[in-house]
């Protein structure tokens, strides 16, 4: 599975996301300067989908121009903004990438863009699904939010990720009781 870059500024807006994107499956790296994204793109080439800075004003231009370079035409690139100026849009299509999303409107699109990227597939549950899941499995085990993190990347619908969920317990009785609670 390749991995998932974010480099954040000083608003955070992207640390909001770890949790529901790892949950869902995804393997995420965080840094918030420019020099460790890049440290962490030419360490990792090979293993990166996806590039997700979030760009708030000029001062990033730069940043972004030298992440472009690093990572090359394999890798895609996405920004996050809390700005939905047209200069900024333009610019950051002028560069050639073509995934911009606004700050906090476009979060979900923005997760679900990252998921598909990501995971190589189409998502068929949402964060809160996840949470749900978890939450009911911790019942049984204490493995809970690994399980669902593990199981979700590779379910392809809320009923095939429940029935994994419901197999990954030794009891029956808890494999019982979990899917009668979850459907």
């Amino acid at each position: 599975m390749k991995k998932l870059l974010m480099l954040d500024d000083d608003k955070g807006h992207l640390a909001k996301l770890i949790k529901e994107l790892e949950l869902a499956g995804c393997v995420v790296e965080y840094v918030k300067t420019s020099q460790d994204a890049d440290a962490f793109i030419n360490a990792e080439k090979q293993k990166l989908g996806l590039v997700l800075v979030s760009l708030n004003n000029a001062l990033g231009y730069p940043a972004v121009r030298k992440i472009v370079r690093s990572a090359g035409k394999q890798t895609q690139l996405c920004i996050y903004s809390d700005s939905d100026s047209v200069t900024l849009r333009e610019w950051v299509y002028k560069q050639d990438i073509n995934s911009f999303f606004t700050a906090p409107h476009q979060q979900s699109d923005l997760i679900n863009f990252c998921k598909k990227i990501i995971l190589k597939k189409n998502i068929h549950f949402n964060h809160k699904q996840l949470v749900e899941l978890a939450k009911t499995l911790s019942k049984y085990t204490e493995k809970a939010h690994n399980l669902v993190q593990e199981h979700a990347a590779n379910s392809n619908s809320i009923q095939e990720l429940q029935h994994k969920l419901a197999r990954s317990l030794t009891n029956y009785e808890h494999q019982k009781n979990f899917l009668t609670e979850v459907q």
